[in-house]
């Protein structure tokens, strides 16, 4: 993760970069803009991904070898790692295949990350 977060921004720079040239040069309206903001969205949520992921295998890293999780939080992070997986397949699904179902899925999916973090922030004495 470490060697691959430079890789990451510039492929978020390089998609945002043909969006607005796309924006600027065709002008798109209605169903086409939407995609192309969509995509400006989803480039900046895949990159701040993986800024976190960098921050956790760094903290991996300092902590090593001990465990940079605490045993009793493992079970809930874990449980993150899943539904944040999920999440990102199901997303891929709904803008290829642009199925309301899945997108009400995947808001559903979002709610149980949201009620994970509540869990943990609770487990940690901090006010959710």
């Amino acid at each position: 993760m470490i060697e691959q977060d430079q890789a990451i921004d510039r492929l978020r720079d390089d998609l945002d970069e043909r969006v607005i040239e796309l924006i600027a040069r065709q002008a798109p309206v209605a169903t086409d803009l939407r995609t192309l903001v969509t995509s400006l969205r989803i480039s900046a949520d895949l990159e701040r991904m993986g800024d976190l992921a960098l921050h956790i295998a760094k903290l991996a890293l300092l902590r090593y070898p001990v465990s940079a999780v605490p045993a009793e939080l493992r079970a809930t992070l874990l449980e993150m790692g899943q539904v944040a997986q999920r999440n990102a397949a199901t997303a891929g699904g709904v803008i290829a295949s642009r199925d309301v179902a899945q997108a009400l899925q995947l808001e559903r999916d979002d709610d149980e990350m949201d009620r994970l973090h509540r869990e943990l922030l609770k487990d940690r004495g901090t006010p959710a």
